[in-house]
């Protein structure tokens, strides 16, 4: 870089004899490491949305190992703009991130034609960004390819449908069928007869499956309110790590005069002691 004349702010320092790097734009000290596979760890993701992210994240070491490439994708587009904007300066976020929102746009399921064409013209702008930012050993022929994956959007169509992380996932399923591992093909397909044989039964058959089952966090009486209030049937039964908080005398006074005056449910009580009171009075 210094026979190129660029970088300055990268260029050795000669103290004694000495050469020393001076830290990068985008170097990270040790806790700055920490927050970010802390933010890994406390990340929440719907099931089937990635891999548990939070087995292949060591806070205490600030070491991420055994993720798939499907879950690099997801931390791409969706954890990184979240978490880089606390860490990093303001030269390195902004290419990052809209590095971010051009795989996320490349990605989704409706394309336009339009929003093609102007991806296809800001990726190139946010590669010279990065440019500016990283040194030129980073930049290898994978770095060069997304300046041709909006065009070859408009010819395949949308990504989704034409990537192997579906596919991927299936053969870990597939996997999982082998029981004898002295015979794995013959474990494929006799899982597969069983799968095939429980999907039909759950579907034409009426028979209480693995595959019509509630989901692991869904109640199953999810549309049942618990004390016959409406107020109650709205909540959202699926919500993970709630946590239970007693609240004082004057709230709880507050939510029943709420409940009492808004609810048709309570009104037959407020018509009757409404007499008796009168008959006091």
């Amino acid at each position: 870089m210094e026979q190129l004349g660029i970088r300055q702010d990268q260029h050795s320092v000669i103290d004694n004899d000495n050469y020393t790097l001076p830290p990068a734009l985008y170097f990270l000290d040790k806790d700055e490491k920490k927050s970010l596979c802390q933010f890994l760890q406390r990340a929440k993701m719907p099931d089937g949305f990635s891999s548990n992210i939070r087995r292949c994240v060591d806070a205490n070491a600030c070491k991420v190992s055994r993720l798939k490439t499907h879950d690099y994708h997801i931390i791409l587009q969706k954890l990184l703009p979240l978490i880089v904007r606390k860490i990093l300066l303001e030269d390195v976020v902004m290419p990052l991130i809209q590095l971010s929102r051009f795989f996320t746009a490349l990605c989704s399921k409706e394309l336009v034609g339009e929003d093609l064409d102007k991806l296809s013209s800001s990726i190139k702008e946010t590669l010279c960004r990065l440019e500016m930012v990283f040194p030129p050993v980073f930049f290898d022929i994978m770095i060069h390819l997304p300046v041709h994956l909006a065009e070859e959007a408009k010819l395949g169509g949308p990504m989704c449908y034409r990537w192997m992380y579906p596919v991927e996932r299936y053969l870990r399923t597939v996997k999982g069928y082998v029981r004898n591992k002295t015979h794995p093909e013959d474990s494929i397909a006799e899982g597969y007869i069983v799968e095939e044989c429980l999907t039909f039964c759950s579907r034409f058959l009426d028979v209480d499956t693995k595959l019509n089952r509630a989901d692991r966090h869904e109640s199953t009486a999810m549309n049942e309110p618990p004390s016959g209030l409406s107020i109650f049937g709205e909540m959202d039964y699926k919500r993970r790590g709630q946590t239970i908080e007693i609240f004082g005398r004057d709230e709880d006074r507050n939510m029943r005069h709420y409940i009492i005056s808004n609810y048709d449910e309570a009104r037959p009580w407020v018509n009757e002691h409404m007499e008796e009171l009168k008959k006091i009075v």
